[in-house]
């Protein structure tokens, strides 16, 4: 039996080919609504829309969304004016439907079956909780899936001035409407405005379902709408949804975010999306957007480009400030996403789109030419590298540049402190190594902030360099190398330990004050040797060292009374211990009698306190001997006043009051005339 297509198919001619489709799906709903099952109009009505949908399906799924008036088919919306079109989403949207998606392989009786369904009436099939009895078959189509509308009574808030009835049949709050329902499809029904205001609560939902290819497809559908209509409108329209949609996107996460990019694996409807998204959204959503759609398009966009673009967009929230710098981020990421096609770009693109970028309200960033030389001062050319993340032979000319001149410490802070990148990665081998140490210690005191930084950094391995600084005759501050020798601590031991023995004595002498510093002697280095080296320096030193140690302690503090040199005395008789051994006593007592009043007077003192210390008879006659003479004609008297009389004086005061060999020595000087020495006796008390 030869059937007409039905005239109601012609009806609005300027329309798309997916409205086209759907004018047919409409119309063959009809037919299988007002005719029985098996009839030769519903079965022709249904052959010729199966063949259609093959079609279609053959290079992807078909997705529907369903709004109150108007549908959306693949991310296009449909006229709501169109009276065919209009009927259809009217029946889909009062049988609680919010998506409809047809994958490939549908069979002819399972489109029919659906049709069926879908023609009936809905009231008819609505149970007492007034769900519709349609939807109770989910699952029923293997090639069929329909999602429920959930929130059936979503409503969105006044934007800007519009009343609630522009509100209602404004396309954009349809279309965000139609997105939330779909979004939360499956969701206990709830008639709650909140819902519609709350990006979390649906990107939620959207992350929950990750990986349901024929869900993320409305999805996608939705998002690439809704962002033409929002790019469209301007962006002094429809600000409510515009930050809404932005915060979405920003919340999705970025594996989701990445599947509904791929747009089904539609280049273009990926591109459009992107280029409406990036004048909608908020600066740093972009470079977000941006980083998935890369990835979900298999396109190759470094790290680089992406840390350079997200100081971009932070520039960008800065007030009137970041005007420029948040159009300069628009036009770079429509550029990229329109123009840059490559999956793996060649360096020269690459390193041109970079340039531009650098180049961004930086009029002095001017690159010489194509052999990559620069004009720029070596310290901004380095700021721009940081930025940018990346460098190459015009970064290392800077670098040398840099460190062949002065002082670089701020430089050096900022590689230090910037975020990691290939280009801080380059700067900190070429700057921070013991030859630019080498090249920095000539230059103390100046060059004192920079040195420590680079001590730091570098660690055992400042040792070498430092010690070669020290043997050069023309240094000017050996006392600052030695100090950031000591910085290192105990680090510097090993590297000490293998160059002293062939140092000038001098650098010997330097070496084994850090030593002292840390209290280590090496067991490869022979320190009792260097304490009896010829000059005086190293002798000091390597006692010093052997001082800080306890069990050499004694044996140093005797070496030291027999030196020659006062200031290693003076350190033997500080580091002596109390009370003061016997044996010990008697060297100090030898070395004040051989160099009697040659001996400083501050040597002097600190010998008699500290042998004070020593409760012996012989320390106790000795102190008494400086203390008495003999008279002329007989008896004894008390020796002239001196500050060693003084001290001798209160020391026998204090260790030996209640002594009867020096009852009267303190007698003659509580009665004495001078009014300091009769002080010496009572004080002690």
């Amino acid at each position: 039996m030869s059937v007409e297509r039905d005239p109601v198919s012609a009806i609005e001619p300027a329309i798309s080919e997916h409205e086209n489709l759907l004018v047919d799906f409409a119309t063959s709903l009809q037919k299988h609504t007002f005719y029985p099952k098996g009839h030769p109009i519903v079965m022709a009505s249904a052959e010729r829309l199966h063949a259609r949908l093959c079609e279609v399906l053959a290079v992807g799924t078909l997705s529907i969304g369903v709004a109150k008036q108007q549908l959306l088919i693949e991310g296009e919306r449909t006229d709501d004016t169109h009276p065919i079109l209009r009927d259809f989403a009217q029946l889909l949207h009062r049988q609680q439907i919010g998506a409809v998606v047809l994958t490939d392989g549908i069979e002819r009786d399972e489109l029919s079956d659906v049709l069926a369904t879908l023609g009936a009436d809905a009231a008819k099939h609505a149970d007492g909780d007034g769900t519709v009895g349609m939807l109770a078959l989910e699952g029923r189509w293997p090639h069929v899936q329909f999602f429920r509308m959930s929130f059936d009574r979503l409503q969105l808030g006044n934007d800007g001035a519009a009343s609630a009835e522009d509100v209602d049949v404004s396309r954009v709050n349809e279309l965000w409407i139609g997105l939330a329902r779909a979004a939360l499809a499956g969701e206990v029904a709830e008639d709650s405005g909140r819902i519609l205001s709350d990006a979390n609560h649906i990107a939620g939902a959207i992350d929950a379902k990750r990986g349901d290819y024929a869900y993320e497809h409305v999805i996608a559908g939705y998002f690439q709408q809704l962002a033409a209509e929002l790019d469209l409108a301007g962006p002094r329209r429809h600000s409510q949804v515009r930050e809404r949609l932005s915060n979405l996107l920003g919340t999705l996460h970025g594996e989701t975010l990445e599947r509904l990019l791929s747009m089904g694996g539609d280049a273009r409807k990926r591109v459009e999306f992107v280029r409406h998204a990036t004048s909608i959204m908020a600066a740093p959503a972009v470079v977000d957007l941006l980083r998935c759609a890369s990835t979900a398009a298999g396109r190759g966009i470094s790290d680089s480009m992406l840390r350079l673009l997200s100081k971009l967009a932070r520039y960008a929230q800065q007030g009137t400030q970041g005007e420029g710098f948040d159009q300069e981020l628009r036009d770079h990421v429509r550029d990229i996403v329109t123009k840059w096609t490559l999956a793996d770009p060649n360096p020269e693109e690459y390193n041109a789109a970079l340039n531009a970028l650098a180049r961004t309200n930086t009029p002095a960033a001017n690159l010489d030419d194509d052999r990559g030389r620069s004009r720029l001062e070596p310290e901004r050319l380095i700021g721009i590298a940081l930025h940018v993340g990346e460098g190459g032979p015009s970064l290392t000319r800077a670098a040398r540049a840099l460190a062949a001149r002065g002082d670089w410490t701020e430089t050096l802070a900022d590689v230090e402190a910037a975020e990691p990148s290939r280009a801080r990665d380059m700067l900190l081998q070429e700057l921070v190594t013991p030859r630019q140490l080498g090249r920095v210690l000539p230059r103390l005191p100046k060059s004192r902030e920079v040195a420590e930084r680079l001590v730091v950094r570098l660690g055992p391995a400042a040792v070498a360099p430092i010690i070669d600084a020290l043997g050069e005759p023309s240094l000017k501050d050996p006392e600052g190398c030695v100090g950031l020798l000591g910085r290192l601590g105990v680090a510097a031991v090993p590297g000490i330990a293998s160059r002293i023995a062939n140092e000038r004595p001098q650098v010997q002498a330097h070496l084994l004050a850090v030593l002292a510093g840390v209290g280590i002697a090496p067991s490869n280095v022979d320190v009792w040797a260097l304490a009896r080296h010829a000059m005086g320096d190293v002798r000091r030193e390597a006692i010093r060292l052997l001082l800080t140690i306890e069990e050499h302690r004694d044996k140093a503090v005797a070496l030291a009374m027999q030196d020659s040199d006062p200031r290693i005395l003076r350190d033997g008789l500080r580091a002596a211990p109390r009370p003061m051994p016997p044996a010990l006593a008697h060297l100090v007592m030898q070395r004040v009698d051989r160099q009697g009043s040659g001996l400083a007077l501050e040597e002097r003192a600190i010998a008699i306190q500290v042998l004070a210390t020593c409760r012996v008879p012989a320390v106790r006659d000795w102190l008494a001997r400086a203390l008495v003479r003999k008279k002329f004609f007989g008896g004894r008297k008390l020796a002239e006043k001196s500050p060693d009389m003084l001290t001798a004086l209160r020391a026998l005061a204090v260790a030996w009051r209640d002594d009867r060999s020096v009852a009267d020595i303190l007698a003659l000087a509580s009665k004495h005339r001078d009014g300091e020495i009769r002080a010496a006796v009572h004080i002690a008390a």
